[in-house]
């Protein structure tokens, strides 16, 4: 709960104080717009409680798994493509968006340590856009499992515009534990080396640390 206070605060307090001063004001005036802002802010507050929501899931460690970074649906599947950052060698992709419903907390998706960190500020484009991930501010991860790296983009998106990476580079992580937070609307892309099959498809809604996105061969 301290984790969801402190990431909402500010918009837990301001939506408070502005929903009490029109309430206030629409029981001394009895101009009904006043208690319309005053139930639109009460709406915001609740909002963010909802999107601010933690996972709470029993994670199976399993190291010939790669399980799903984030909740959302599977846009967009590619084979054989070049890794943008750290690694050099072609893996397949995964891409996942969230969308203003979905729980925002970013999970490994395998364990290991993080050998590398990008951040890169940038616009704010829809995540769905296929040049987002150039474009927009994002953050990337690689991590490394016994030799086993993947590389883990958090890209911000159209209503997104902050992201939080709780991490540092060196840190030792354990399968689906929470690395960071993408505020309001964004994707998710994975790179998975080729020697791990894909299990899930385009269209395919998928759970941070439940599923499986692929299975080392």
């Amino acid at each position: 709960m301290k984790d969801i206070l402190r990431e909402g605060k500010l918009v837990f307090i301001s939506t408070i104080l502005i929903s009490i001063l029109f309430f206030t004001l629409y029981y001394i005036f009895s101009i009904n717009t006043l208690l319309y802002f005053s139930i639109i802010s009460l709406i915001l507050f609740l909002y963010t409680l909802f999107f601010l929501r933690k996972p709470v899931r029993k994670i199976k460690i399993d190291e010939n798994v790669i399980y799903s970074s984030a909740d959302g649906y599977i846009i967009k599947i590619e084979e054989n493509v070049e890794v943008p950052y750290y690694i050099n060698d072609k893996y397949n992709k995964v891409v996942i968006f969230m969308h203003v419903a979905s729980m925002h907390w970013n999970l490994a998706p395998i364990s290991g340590k993080i050998e590398f960190l990008k951040y890169q500020k940038g616009k704010f484009k829809a995540a769905l856009a296929s040049s987002s991930w150039k474009e927009n501010e994002h953050m990337a991860i690689c991590i490394n499992n016994n030799g086993i790296k993947v590389l883990m983009i958090m890209i911000a998106g159209l209503i997104a515009r902050r992201i939080k990476f709780f991490k540092k580079e060196l840190d030792n992580i354990q399968q689906g534990e929470i690395l960071g937070l993408i505020k309001y609307g964004s994707a998710n892309t994975l790179y998975i080396p080729k020697t791990f099959k894909i299990k899930i498809k385009e269209g395919q809604r998928v759970r941070a640390g439940k599923t499986v996105i692929a299975i080392k061969e």
